[in-house]
């Protein structure tokens, strides 16, 4: 298990689910030794996962545990435990969503496995405004999210939508249901005038064979249509999607970390409705965790545990 968080300039040894970024900083739960730290604190029981987050100029990561979480904030080089009420500590974290009003001001949601918690800045609390583990008896199996849509996928196949409105300042929320189960899922970069994603790419595990797909998205049911199918080797349990210049061209590129220690990089190509140039990489023999870092440079960097 991984009991400590570390602040450190560099690592050997990294472990799954147990790294994250944040202000120029890599925080990763340590496994093994090797590492040059500059603050650390002991957790005391494994790690399941971290994330981090930024409001008010101040820097935080979520410690998931189990069946808890822990809040945490940086402060220059050192973590100390956080007096904020800003997240549920009672169950573990699945991640942490920003939507972004029409007043700029950050709205803070917390997935966890029984649904989505909003942080209530003015009451100082933090409350299920949607509760699938009560409502339906299923649990959040993955999410996807951008500053204007979080979209939750549920063990029960269905779908959650909670869509930013610029011109109300309120939340349109959407429900449904579909045939396959989704094991990962990211949205394609988001729109620069209306902040939302026309595409989101799933990671589909049915009885036949995994795949990956991309959807058309929106709340109008009319217009979610699934334009692209790509049949992959193992499940897929972590995509990102990214757009990248290539040669004076913009393209949306996939990145899929696979349950057999695969990544797979290709190029979606909306219009011919294809995934082309895919690439295969034998990364190692057990699930590839994907999470960017660094973001502020020209071209992404992504580790892969």
């Amino acid at each position: 298990g991984q009991n400590s968080l570390y602040l450190g300039s560099q690592t050997h040894y990294l472990a799954p689910h147990t790294f994250s970024y944040s202000n120029d900083l890599l925080i990763v739960g340590k496994q093994g030794l090797n590492v040059m730290a500059k603050s650390s604190h002991e957790c005391g029981e494994p790690i399941y996962g971290l994330h981090s987050f930024s409001t008010q100029n101040q820097n935080f990561i979520v410690v998931s545990f189990q069946n808890s979480s822990r809040l945490l904030e940086i402060v220059d080089t050192s973590i100390k435990i956080s007096e904020k009420a800003l997240i549920k500590e009672n169950v573990r974290t699945l991640g942490i969503c920003q939507l972004v009003s029409s007043q700029g001001m950050n709205i803070l949601f917390q997935v966890t496995p029984d649904g989505l918690s909003l942080y209530k800045a003015k009451l100082q609390t933090c409350d299920y405004v949607l509760n699938t583990a009560t409502l339906t008896s299923s649990h959040i199996v993955c999410y996807a999210s951008n500053s204007r849509q979080i979209l939750l996928f549920a063990s029960n196949k269905t779908f959650y939508v909670i869509q930013l409105n610029l011109s109300t300042n309120s939340n349109d929320n959407v429900s449904f249901t579909v045939t396959f189960y989704v094991t990962a899922m990211s949205f394609t970069e988001p729109d620069k005038t209306t902040g939302l994603s026309e595409y989101v790419v799933y990671g589909v595990f049915d009885s036949q064979s995994p795949s990956i797909e991309v959807h058309q998205f929106s709340i109008d049911t009319a217009a979610r249509v699934r334009i692209i199918t790509e049949k992959m080797p193992s499940k897929v349990v972590s995509i990102k999607i990214v757009n990248v210049m290539m040669e004076g061209v913009e393209v949306m590129k996939l990145i899929a970390g696979l349950e057999d220690g695969t990544i797979v990089v290709g190029n979606i190509d909306t219009v011919q409705r294809v995934i082309d140039k895919v690439a295969m990489i034998q990364f190692g023999s057990y699930p590839c965790y994907l999470t960017p870092i660094f973001p502020k440079y020209d071209n992404p960097v992504f580790l892969g545990l």
